[in-house]
């Protein structure tokens, strides 16, 4: 059972072929809703799990989905790695990834791609904002209010095959993706006690974004 509230549930079932989700009501046993999403071919079931921003909505392997009352509804049905609501509500930022292409590193799974979901009226199929091409590695994602549009990715790597990896720090802002910190516990402190050595880091990072995005059209 992924969630449970009065007299509504919601389950996940998994088979060799497709994992299900469904809305029930526990009072008759009837299902409300249900959404069967195939597995990905990796030989791992797509799974699901409640957000902890908001535990109106379900991620995971298997899809973006939210509770509204009495309805389920499945926002995008590829892998949901992580997700920020866009400002004002209007969209839904997805770190995902190819099916199958299950993007491991510390904390769990991740995704190498970034897509941008309308909501209402203005909702249509999932624009690519952030492709596999930049070699990320985005293991979350947040949206920060006191950023108005920015939302910012984290790339988390073991490094030396260590618990304790790196991790670069992003902010995305329409067509504008800025590397903003670096952090890695493994590296000493400048000679003069700060945290200067990180900007080489960051400098190197942001030059090489660059010159692969130089190279992309603009995002619609």
């Amino acid at each position: 059972m992924l969630w449970e509230g009065e007299d509504l549930q919601i389950t996940l079932g998994c088979t060799y072929t497709a994992s299900t989700v469904e809305l029930l009501r526990r009072s008759t046993g009837a299902v409300l809703q249900e959404y069967s999403v195939p597995q990905d071919g990796s030989g791992m079931l797509r799974g699901l799990r409640v957000s902890q921003k908001d535990s109106h909505f379900l991620f995971g392997e298997a899809g973006l989905y939210e509770r509204r009352g009495e309805q389920l509804i499945q926002h995008y049905a590829g892998a949901a790695a992580d997700f920020a609501v866009g400002p004002a509500g209007s969209s839904f930022y997805i770190v995902t990834h190819d099916p199958g292409e299950r993007i491991h590193g510390m904390g769990g799974e991740g995704g190498d791609k970034l897509i941008r979901i309308s909501c209402g009226a203005a909702a249509g199929d999932p624009c690519t904002v952030l492709d596999d091409t930049l070699g990320l590695k985005i293991m979350r994602i947040a949206d920060d209010p006191h950023k108005g549009s920015k939302i910012t990715l984290y790339q988390i790597e073991e490094s030396w095959g260590s618990y304790y990896g790196y991790t670069y720090e992003y902010d995305f802002n329409d067509d504008s993706l800025t590397v903003t910190d670096f952090s890695n516990p493994h590296l000493q402190k400048s000679g003069d006690g700060t945290d200067r050595y990180k900007w080489d880091y960051i400098r190197a990072e942001q030059e090489r974004l660059d010159a692969l995005r130089r190279k992309k059209p603009s995002i619609p």
